[in-house]
């Protein structure tokens, strides 16, 4: 096994699996791949009352979604910086 490929939503459960990948990779000298996808909005998207988005709140949603993508980089970073510390 050289790569063990672990998605994550960030959850309790999710950030176990992260730790369980870490300890199986230090044990197989393997390296582990964190994957995390947020789904894109698109003109198509509808809202909850399903009718089409205004152009404004489209522009609202991508900013939102910057915004969101930025978070999850800085999260995806930190999740990885506790693989190097865990210890088999």
């Amino acid at each position: 096994m050289k790569t063990i490929l672990v998605p994550t939503d960030f959850s309790s459960p999710a950030l176990w699996a992260i730790e369980v990948a870490g300890v199986i990779a230090r044990k197989t000298n393997a390296q582990v791949v964190l994957l995390h996808i947020i789904e894109n909005d698109s003109s198509e998207s509808f809202n909850a009352e399903a009718e089409v988005g205004r152009e404004s709140e489209l522009w609202e949603d991508r900013i939102f979604v910057n915004k969101l993508i930025a978070r999850r980089k800085e999260q995806l970073s930190e999740v990885a910086a506790t693989l190097s510390d865990i210890h088999v």
